[in-house]
């Protein structure tokens, strides 16, 4: 018996509102993350930041084996039955449970290796997580797979504030990383609780005449994709924490995050929507074409500005955000900026091959960027944090332009296509960066406070680019598309 699908007739409605409401939570969102940076990055020392960091190399890793892929291939799936579903729900609880006894007995060797006996019970605890993820993957693939993006964003934005709470709380009183285990934990059980209530669906036993094998192999490719993904992801921490200890770790991952964490934040509920819709739309080829061009710019508006912007004023953000205490971070986040200034407008495009079930192909390409990368990261470890932020930069722009040519060949979206869609996003960040460098030279001759003068130039940062987008040709246009858009989703109105 198929599962009840919604209609297809108002899918560019209900994608449009979905990422209305999800990208509404996500502002709050994004407000809580960098709040709790500010934060947390005050009350607790960098090297136990590092030292949790250092756990998350082997905790991510086993998040993504543990998923299977079978999330991606629930929403990819055109059908889905009800048995099917119920088998995947309890391969992936399976999996869960097996892969928490791994590694809470692979806690003793974690800590032996970064000869650090703290992070024996710093791993068994995070077991926890590994075990309640098994209990999410299924219901959350099936909110998503019927656009329910509103109900997943509010419950991840109210398990963000409690957790933060919970963590901030905690490194007030002193506990350390213990208050970073505590808000994953945290975070996790709520996540799992809330979508449990949004999609009170009650898998059926196993079935062993269903089978699941399509979605499995479908599974299969991604799954070797993340886990080379977060293999080469993890090797900075790995590397780092193994040669130079927690604190270099911290230096590093902080600046990630502080680059990362605001594009990741503002264009998770796109992505959120984007990839069940293309999936929808993979037979009808014009429809494609302009849904994925509207992403492809969206991308391009959020990322190209907000990461010239933070390069400019990289020193600036850096104390703003982390305080005193984490200074040394400041060079590397310029450097990131650099990378992070084309990186996810190059990794939206393989929305393209998973979309059209192309995870074949998908995994190839992956492994030729992350075997690429695996070459940077051992050449530039041996210089610390700043010799991983060069090979971060060098590897993204010689992977640039293949990373999109594989992904969009035999596409209705054409590399001509790609570059045409980011021309207006390229030219008005160049024209804002150049004010903004000449912004800077006037802030550092006055004595106003580091605050002031992130403030001053965040305003100045949006009237540069919005003043560089309406003076090229067919900038006001863009922007009165981009209006009647929303204003047609708030009215539930199908836009032609």
């Amino acid at each position: 018996m198929l599962m009840r699908e919604d209609s297809h007739g108002d899918l560019r409605t209900r994608s449009i509102r979905a990422a209305f409401w999800t990208s509404a939570s996500s502002f709050f969102d994004f407000a809580l993350r960098m709040g709790s940076i500010a934060v947390t990055a005050r009350l607790i020392i960098p090297e136990h930041f590092g030292l949790f960091m250092m756990v998350t190399v082997v905790t991510g890793l086993i998040d993504q084996i543990r998923e299977l892929g079978l999330s991606s291939a629930t929403v990819q799936r055109k059908s889905l039955s009800h048995a099917e579903a119920s088998n995947l729900f309890w391969i992936s609880v399976s999996m869960g449970l097996g892969l928490a006894v791994l590694l809470l007995s692979a806690s003793p060797l974690i800590a032996l290796y970064y000869r650090e006996p703290r992070l024996i019970c710093l791993s068994a605890s995070l077991s926890i997580n590994t075990l309640l993820g098994g209990l999410l993957i299924q219901h959350q693939a099936l909110l998503t797979r019927k656009l329910r993006m509103g109900s997943t964003a509010a419950v991840r934005l109210l398990s963000s504030v409690l957790s933060t709470g919970l963590c901030i709380w905690l490194a007030a009183l002193g506990h350390g990383y213990w208050a970073l285990v505590a808000r994953e934990i945290s975070r996790t059980l709520i996540v799992v609780s809330g979508v449990w209530l949004c999609l009170p669906w009650i898998p059926s036993l196993p079935n062993r005449n269903v089978s699941v094998m399509p979605f499995l192999k479908f599974g299969g490719n991604l799954t070797i994709t993340h886990v080379i993904l977060n293999l080469c992801g993890g090797l900075d921490r790995f590397l780092l924490g193994r040669l130079f200890g927690a604190a270099p770790v911290a230096t590093y991952r902080q600046a990630y995050q502080v680059v990362t964490t605001p594009n990741d934040q503002l264009l998770s509920p796109v992505y959120q929507v984007v990839y069940p819709t293309l999936s929808r739309l993979q037979t009808e080829p014009q429809r494609f074409r302009r849904y994925f061009g509207q992403l492809l710019m969206m991308v391009g508006v959020v990322t190209m500005p907000l990461s010239l912007f933070v390069a400019v004023f990289s020193s600036e953000v850096t104390l703003f955000l982390l305080g005193a205490r984490w200074v040394d971070s400041a060079p590397v986040v310029r450097l990131l900026c650099i990378s992070t200034f084309v990186k996810q407008c190059a990794g939206c495009s393989f929305f393209v091959l998973l979309s059209t079930g192309r995870t074949r192909a998908y995994r190839n390409l992956n492994l030729l960027n992350q075997t690429i990368s695996l070459v940077g990261v051992l050449s530039g470890v041996w210089w610390g944090p700043i010799g991983l932020a060069i090979a971060d930069v060098s590897v993204t722009y010689l992977m640039f332009y293949p990373r999109v040519y594989f992904a969009l060949r035999g596409s209705p979206f054409t590399v001509g296509d790609y570059f045409s869609t980011l021309k207006r996003p390229f030219i008005t960040s160049c024209v804002m960066g150049a004010a903004l460098v000449i912004l800077r030279t006037l802030l550092q001759d006055g004595t106003a406070s580091n605050t002031v003068n992130v403030l001053v130039a965040g305003t100045g940062a949006a009237l540069f680019a919005g003043s560089a987008w309406i003076i090229q040709p067919g900038g006001l246009a863009e922007i009165k598309s981009l209006f009647d858009v929303f204003k047609a989703s708030a009215r539930r109105k199908v836009v032609a």
